[in-house]
């Protein structure tokens, strides 16, 4: 993508010839893309993560090629639609994020976008650089530390000039030059327009004692509130994360698998093998993202074997249906990522109804089948903090022994 027709390049200070990849691009033709977002909603307190996109309806939908994103009915009700990918920082490299948007409530509404983490129990932003338009006055935020750092209206005068009308489709854009101290750019479109232009800016060099985000790799989200009891809503056609010509999939290799066979495993099916990113890493709110890559499994008699994507851990249980808690979990030295492995028996049930599996075979008796590995073409399956990988395996017609000889991972750093 090129700057060189409809952005002014003396504010990012770069040639006409710069280019940039796209990180994460993805739009809403028929559903919301589970492979690149999740749902988060707080209704009437209760924060909840869905398992997929599907299990929010009502409040993330995807109706006639459109996001449509909706705040609850009560007051203070949010609704994020986020990337399940933390688009990282590269030092020295610019980073953009790209969306169309329609407003459909605008003088009473709560709508904030942009670059941002939260909080997984309050969904309070603890990192963020967006957009915000809050009873019909748009503003230009930056959160470092779960404090909002910088919080200043758009200049009228600068809107004006585009003649905009926020209730019919324009885009938005938000530039950050990030190198932890850089500035940042926001930008819209208007019917007078040809394409974004500057509306405000943050001018970050020799002006600030601490770096403009604590943690600059940050999900792309699109977030609606309740204002008031009025129940925020907005659509949008498509969304773009770009950065400065840097490969965004560096990634350090782990492994897990089974220290024992999982025995008995019958028709009802067993977790052979679990591993999950966990919220927090050394203190910090996690935003290592990994990628699965293949899994090798082995089996004495004729089974099946499915791997499950799962957003939160609350689907698998322990003896008499007890939820797992943080230590159930093997933290493992050089990666954030976390595993238990069921040749212990530890997981006794699950509950995976409505989810489809991410990949899966079936295996004949005493054989050794591997899956996975997708090609560079593919949508890779990525996690982030919160979500749970699961390997399950299905004894037919008998009761199997089988072994995850391999659960294979990269972790971007």
């Amino acid at each position: 993508m090129s700057f060189d027709q409809t952005y002014d390049k003396t504010a990012f200070n770069i040639p006409v010839t710069e280019t940039r990849k796209s990180v994460i691009s993805a739009f809403f033709r028929e559903v919301i893309p589970d492979t690149i977002f999740k749902v988060a909603t707080k209704v009437n307190g209760v924060v909840t993560t869905h398992a997929n996109a599907a299990a929010a309806t009502g409040y993330a939908d995807a109706i006639n090629g459109e996001l449509v994103l909706k705040a609850g009915t009560h007051a203070g009700d949010t609704t994020i639609l986020f990337t399940r990918r933390h688009p990282k920082f590269h030092a020295n490299r610019g980073k953009m994020f790209s969306t169309s948007l329609f407003y459909d409530t605008l003088a009473l509404g709560d709508h904030e976008i942009g670059f941002v983490n939260f909080n997984d129990t309050t969904l309070a932003i603890e990192d963020g650089l967006t957009f915000q338009m809050i009873n019909g006055v748009c503003y230009a935020n930056i959160y470092s530390l779960g404090v909002q750092t910088y919080h200043a209206p758009i200049d009228l005068g600068a809107l004006a000039a585009l003649n905009i009308d926020f209730a019919k489709g324009h885009l938005l854009d938000i530039q950050a030059q990030l190198r932890d101290v850089g500035n940042v750019f926001w930008f819209l479109s208007g019917k007078t327009s040809n394409g974004p232009k500057m509306i405000h800016e943050f001018l970050g060099l020799n002006a600030q004692s601490n770096v403009t985000v604590s943690s600059p790799a940050m999900h792309g989200v699109y977030i609606v509130r309740n204002n008031a009891g009025v129940q925020s809503q907005i659509r949008s056609g498509c969304l773009d994360i770009s950065n400065e010509s840097q490969d965004e999939d560096i990634q350090s290799p782990f492994t897990f698998f089974n220290a024992a066979d999982v025995a008995n495993v019958g028709s009802g099916g067993t977790v052979l093998i679990a591993v999950r990113v966990p919220f927090t890493y050394s203190g910090r709110l996690n935003t290592r993202d990994s990628q699965y890559y293949k899994c090798s499994v082995t089996t004495d008699k004729r089974a099946n074997v499915d791997i499950y994507l799962i957003s939160n851990q609350t689907l698998l249980t322990k003896g008499a249906g007890a939820p797992l808690v943080d230590t159930d979990w093997t933290s493992v030295t050089g990666t954030s990522l976390q595993y238990i492995d069921n040749s212990s028996g530890l997981i006794t049930g699950f509950n995976l109804t409505g989810l489809s599996p991410i990949d899966g075979t079936a295996l004949q008796a005493a054989s050794t089948f591997e899956m996975g590995l997708p090609s560079p073409e593919r949508i890779p399956v990525v996690m982030s903090h919160g979500d749970v990988l699961v390997v399950v395996g299905f004894g037919t017609p008998a009761a199997a022994a089988m072994n995850v000889q391999g659960l294979f991972f990269g972790e971007g750093i």
